[in-house]
């Protein structure tokens, strides 16, 4: 009756558990709009954090592929020497258009950088099944277009089946203003020579002489059964007691999950106040509007920086929890299925230590159980 009423309690408990994890795991899921993380990459960038700026607009640019976020990205590529990337994004941003692309300053600044450290180069061959490697990347001949790579010095070899390879050491250069194509560069490939297989002489196989078989004679040892040694008794173990623990730890557990998650609950609501906070600052004028290069003003970033810093804070809080509590959470509702499944199968009393075993029970029999520190025993008749 005891273990019927711990089983039927579990289940109640595991029940309200899954409940409130479902209700709270779309909280913990939000994704946030590309609006507020460009906001945060702004404000990281103003830390000369561009590293999470970096991470930050990536994940804008995969919510919403505009031509501000995707500008905001290749600004930041460029302030960390990523050239390549910065003027593919550069190039997407501008095609997308926008008016915030065409008040931006700081994009034509980018885009002159970009010039000078960015070249082209158009690679001709016209042998079948050519390949280009430049930098240990391999691209098919001929190009569609011209290759985008750094200024400086750049090794490059094109190969095909049957042909010698041609190596070539280049300078790329900037690109000049206006220009399209850079550096060209005409490949003629020398057919490599045939060479004739070696061939092996054939050598026929010494045989050697088969000698008469000698008669084997066959002698068998008697197996000699290895005698048994005494086997000690082991430890009986009571499973009631290791399920008790069980029940115990998993409502600990359980518990502090549930408050980690209230706690997260409580965080995430104090972030949705800080981000209305701040956004109600921008409107109300008290932060002033961003320039194009996407800061504030000097002496206008006191109250926006109190603002963020709250805003940080509660966001920690609210990752902290959720997290926490769902870890917890689970773990309790693992204790307590394990205390339910370790219930007693036999009662404890139901065969004593010195129980005679008749020669028709000579066939093994082995029950196993765990410990209440989480070992295991095994305890049995041979």
């Amino acid at each position: 009756m005891k273990y019927r009423l711990k089983t039927e309690l579990m289940r109640s408990v595991v029940t309200l558990s899954l409940v409130l994890v479902a209700t709270l795991v779309p909280c913990i899921l939000h994704a946030q709009s590309a609006e507020q993380l460009v906001t945060e990459a702004v404000a990281a960038r103003r830390r000369s954090d561009d590293v999470a700026a970096l991470a930050l607009l990536r994940r804008a640019v995969a919510l919403e592929r505009n031509g501000r976020t995707v500008g905001q990205l290749a600004l930041v590529e460029g302030a960390l020497g990523m050239w390549l990337e910065a003027d593919r994004d550069l190039t997407e941003s501008r095609a997308l258009g926008g008016a915030w692309v065409e008040q931006s300053a700081g994009l034509n600044v980018l885009a002159e950088r970009i010039r000078e450290n960015v070249g082209r180069l158009m690679v001709l061959c016209e042998t079948p099944g050519a390949v280009l490697s430049v930098n240990g990347e391999d691209h098919n001949l001929p190009l569609q277009r011209p290759l985008r790579l750094r200024t400086g010095r750049v090794e490059i070899e094109v190969q095909a089946p049957g042909f010698r390879a041609s190596t070539r050491t280049l300078e790329i250069a900037p690109l000049p203003e206006g220009a399209s194509v850079g550096a060209v560069e005409t490949f003629v490939l020398v057919r490599a020579p045939v060479v004739a297989p070696v061939v092996a002489p054939v050598v026929a196989p010494v045989v050697p002489p088969v000698a008469a078989a000698e008669p084997r004679v066959r002698t068998r040892t008697p197996r000699v059964a290895p005698a048994e040694s005494p086997r000690a008794p082991l430890p009986r173990v009571d499973p009631s007691s290791n399920a008790d623990s069980l029940f115990a730890i998993g409502g600990v557990g359980l518990g502090l999950g549930i408050a980690g998650l209230v706690l997260g609950g409580v965080g995430h609501g104090l972030y949705e106040d800080r981000v209305g906070a701040f956004t109600t600052a921008v409107l109300s004028a008290n932060c002033p509007p961003l320039m194009d290069d996407g800061t504030l003003p000097a002496g206008a970033m006191s109250r926006c920086t109190e603002v963020r810093a709250e805003w940080i804070l509660f966001d920690a809080m609210r990752t902290a929890g959720y997290v926490t509590g769902g870890i917890l959470s689970l773990t309790g509702i693992v204790f307590l299925i394990a205390g339910a499944t370790s219930g007693p199968s036999t009662p404890a009393h139901a065969r004593r230590d010195d129980d005679e075993v008749s020669p028709a029970q000579t066939q093994l029999r082995v029950a196993c159980g765990p410990f209440a520190d989480l070992g295991v025993a095994c305890e049995g008749s041979f």
